[in-house]
């Protein structure tokens, strides 16, 4: 089940929500698209109970995390994605020329606990996705466009 944290998530954010799959019905998970400003100072996220991944869809930024003490730096293009861990904060500033679009997927912990004991007999200590700024992932960013495409054509009842 959703965290409460995660559907208020949004409310902290300093882009514009482009999608939601909370709309049509959609409860095991979270699914929402948006075009974020092209530079933003200082943003700290909302902790959750949920796993978050974020799929950068289009354009690009330079992003920085800070994390034990000092600012760490990277670029963003399509492709790229930023993980956060149930109960921690990201806080971030990035800087382009323009909006880029991402998709924000929450995912909750016990979904990842019960595919993991079920993908590897015990495997409890697989129940945690890492806390990354950036990653690629080929399979993870074409299942995230996947449910963006399933989402977006999704009758409504």
């Amino acid at each position: 089940m959703l965290s409460q944290e995660s559907l208020h998530a949004h409310e902290g954010l300093c882009g514009t929500q482009t999608s939601c799959s909370w709309i049509i019905g959609w409860r095991s998970l979270l699914l929402r698209g948006y075009v974020d400003s092209p530079e933003v100072e200082d943003l700290t996220t909302t902790a959750t109970t949920d796993h978050l991944i974020v799929l950068v869809t289009a354009g690009s930024c330079k992003i920085e995390s800070y994390d034990r003490g000092q600012w760490r730096s990277t670029s963003y293009r399509p492709g790229h994605l930023g993980m956060t861990s149930p109960g921690q904060v990201a806080r971030l500033r990035w800087k382009s020329n323009k909006p880029h679009h991402t998709l924000h997927l929450h995912l909750p912990s016990g979904t990842i606990k019960t595919v993991a004991e079920e993908l590897v007999a015990g495997a409890s200590y697989l129940t945690m996705l890492p806390n990354l700024l950036s990653q690629t992932d080929p399979f993870i960013a074409a299942t995230m466009l996947a449910l963006e495409n399933a989402r977006a054509n999704a009758s409504y009842f």
